[in-house]
């Protein structure tokens, strides 16, 4: 079974790019955006490739439930991993997986992983 692919949205540039090359190094294919309106501008489909499966939000850029859902009418089926600060309170009005600042790339990368076992 192919892997997911995964959108990763999150406005620090560094950041974003060392986690889409790690995602990619563990054989995901991956997009990137800096905000939610740049996600959306992409195409919930592309021609030979997979659907966006996962979908990685920082919450320093994207923190209110409404950014999450748009992107997840716009991408059907897609799960959300929230990156979350240790300082903002927990949204327990959602039940999506999330990770709490401070947290590796490494730890994303996994938590993917084992986020895409569970949907399997």
């Amino acid at each position: 079974m192919s892997k997911p692919r995964v959108l990763v949205v999150m406005e620090a540039h560094w950041l974003r790019t060392l986690l889409l090359a790690a995602l990619q190094e563990a054989g995901y294919d991956t997009l990137g955006a800096a905000t939610v309106t740049e996600a959306l501008a992409h195409p919930a489909r592309e021609p030979g490739r997979a659907p966006i499966g996962l979908i990685v939000v920082d919450h320093h850029i994207s923190p209110s439930d409404s950014a999450v859902a748009d992107l997840l009418q716009h991408f059907p089926g897609a799960v959300p991993l929230r990156l979350q600060s240790a300082l903002q309170p927990s949204t327990p009005a959602t039940d999506s997986p999330s990770l709490r600042y401070p947290v590796s790339i490494g730890d994303v990368v996994q938590r993917v992983e084992d986020l895409c076992k569970s949907e399997g």
